[in-house]
């Protein structure tokens, strides 16, 4: 006895091969054959189809409308895409990126203003680089300069050959050259901006009735900052450094141990007590957070922070 599954699959067997009946094949167009072949004959799709008249056109859509379709479903894919990542922006915002040679950007360099050198060296990776060369700093010093100013003599052109410190140079140059850079100088910096800064050293001196006290602070240096140091164009062992330069009428010894890693933890600038002169309090303080004596100016005559780049901090220094 022949089991169900066995059975069905024979009838399915049989009605593939009567799927093409003996009237269909009798009444075909096409031409007999001359021999009537012995093996079964290959059947193709076209004649199949041919022969039953089928209309697939009717039923099913051509190729070149489905590839359309297909399109038009991947253009607004894209369009929701970024619609979605750029919420908020306009349609029209077109993101093209072209990359120059560095040598256009070396000269485009040569139009860029002193004060728009840092916005410029943001630009892309080779702005950085054309601004880190020496021959940018030495192009933008003969831009500048002035045989009519007079300069330390390790600032005029002879000394910029070479690389070493090249652009410390340079910068403290256009402080004596550059018309709005030695206007900027004449601007009195906040005292504050010394606060919480590593106190390297301080001394004193005297003119005529008056006292000179001056602090030299720096910032703690950072990776990227030793890692500038390294170029011998970067060089520069005065950078960050800022003097603190209180002048008062009263003199006030200070303590030896105030050489050691010191740190101003905090600056106050009050009246005194007669309302008439200011007063000026530093609390200095180490690693292990004790505070030292404060040192107290009372009263004083003016107060002011020196940049480095500025022509009166070599001024101080040397005295």
């Amino acid at each position: 006895v022949m089991s169900r599954e066995k059975s069905s699959k024979k009838k399915f067997y049989c009605k593939a091969k009567t799927d093409v009946t003996i009237y269909d094949f009798a009444n075909s167009t096409k031409d007999e054959k001359k021999r009537v072949p012995t093996k079964a004959t290959a059947w193709t799709i076209d004649d199949v189809l041919h022969d039953i008249n089928v209309d697939f056109d009717s039923k099913f859509k051509s190729l070149a409308e489905v590839q359309k379709e297909i399109k038009t479903k991947a253009r607004r894919s894209r369009k929701s895409k970024q619609s979605n990542v750029n919420v908020g922006c306009d349609e029209t915002d077109v993101h093209l990126y072209n990359d120059y040679s560095i040598d256009i950007w070396h000269k485009i360099s040569e139009y860029i203003r002193p004060e728009d050198v840092g916005v410029f060296s943001l630009i892309c990776r080779k702005t950085y680089q054309v601004v880190c060369s020496a021959i940018f700093w030495r192009n933008l010093y003969k831009r500048h300069y002035d045989n009519s100013v007079v300069i330390p003599k390790n600032l005029q052109i002879n000394n910029i050959k070479q690389n070493q410190g090249l652009r410390s140079k340079v910068i403290r140059s256009l402080f004596y050259f550059y018309q709005p850079f030695v206007e900027r100088g004449l601007f009195l910096k906040d005292i504050h901006c010394v606060t919480n800064k590593l106190c390297l050293t301080m001394w004193y001196r005297q003119e005529k009735e008056m006292f000179l006290f001056c602090f030299k602070f720096k910032p703690k240096e950072s990776k990227i900052a030793r890692m500038k140091n390294k170029n011998s164009v970067y060089t520069n062992p005065e950078e960050g450094c800022q003097l603190l330069v209180i002048r008062t009428e009263k003199f006030r010894m200070l303590p030896p141990y105030y050489s050691g890693d010191l740190y101003l933890k905090s600056l106050n600038y009050t009246l005194s007590q007669g309302f008439t002169h200011y007063k000026i309090t530093l609390n200095l303080a180490n690693y292990s957070k004790h505070i030292a004596e404060p040192l107290i100016f009372d009263p004083i005559r003016n107060c002011k922070v020196i940049d480095w780049w500025c022509p009166e901090y070599y001024n101080e220094i040397s005295k």
